[in-house]
């Protein structure tokens, strides 16, 4: 067996340990800075659905770069909200 495969397989059995020591049964795993390729201990962290849903990036290939913000049909501005499972909306 090469070194390599033999690091490889080391690497994945400690961030596996690392991710089970971090989730419970209310909390997912965060990356902090949002890259999901650095799986580096000081950059994972468990938090709730909801707060981890706040840290996603805005969609590209939308009408707006910001997340939420969509222009309508009318050319119109949109802003959609939710928290805590509920939602706000507004229009301009």
């Amino acid at each position: 067996m090469k070194i390599n495969k033999i690091l490889t397989r080391l690497y994945r059995h400690i961030i596996r340990n690392i991710i089970r020591n971090i989730i419970t049964n209310d909390k997912e795993v965060d990356h902090i800075d949002g890259n999901k390729l650095n799986n580096r201990k000081y950059n994972l962290r468990g938090v709730s659905t909801n707060h981890n849903q706040m840290n996603k990036s805005a969609m590209k290939g939308k009408s707006s770069k910001y997340k939420g913000v969509a222009i309508t049909n009318s050319g119109k501005y949109s802003a959609k909200i939710t928290y805590e499972g509920k939602r706000k909306k507004k229009q301009q």
